[in-house]
């Protein structure tokens, strides 16, 4: 199974709109850490209201705001080029 990391907050339309998209386009085929960015000093720095961002679970960055349905794919095909570069 997949695992993608979600930095997002609590009351976050556009993250909402990033777990629907997710749950739609890839359903059980990924798992997806949902981390709080209010929770980590180190996460709010790095994403402040930038969110939400969508990453591999080893840190690259394959999204910000909205889901890019194509990167995600070529993740999970084994691509290595992701929408947007690691922070």
């Amino acid at each position: 199974m997949a695992l993608l990391v979600q930095y997002s907050r609590e009351h976050c339309s556009l993250c909402c709109e990033m777990d629907d998209a997710l749950d739609q386009y890839f359903g059980s085929g990924v798992t997806v850490e949902r981390r709080n960015v209010d929770d980590h000093a180190e996460w709010a720095e790095r994403y402040g209201r930038d969110v939400p961002v969508l990453t591999t679970s080893s840190g690259q960055e394959l999204c910000r705001h909205r889901l890019d349905v194509d990167a995600v794919r070529r993740w999970l095909r084994g691509g290595n080029s992701p929408a947007a570069a690691t922070p």
